[in-house]
């Protein structure tokens, strides 16, 4: 067993009023990470390998998409 990989994602969202699109945006790379993790490590690999999200986000402050990337998901109360 070796190191696992590590994943790097760098992004570069939407500007302007478009917070859902960022958030989609995010939401589909991780899941890419997800997939290309899964595809990538052998079996019987502790499957959260780690990754950084890095780039433009294009948002400042408490957004759905810093909650995503901190928390894992975004509740329907965060607003």
């Amino acid at each position: 067993r070796g190191t696992p990989p590590l994943f790097v994602v760098n992004c570069h969202l939407t500007a302007g009023q478009e917070a859902r699109r960022r958030l989609s945006q995010v939401h589909d790379a991780l899941d890419r990470v997800r997939k290309q993790r899964a595809k990538a490590l052998p079996k019987g690999h502790d499957p959260r390998a780690p990754c950084v999200v890095c780039g433009d986000f294009n948002s400042q402050g408490s957004t759905a998409v810093r909650e995503l990337l901190l928390r894992g998901e975004v509740l329907p109360s965060f607003r």
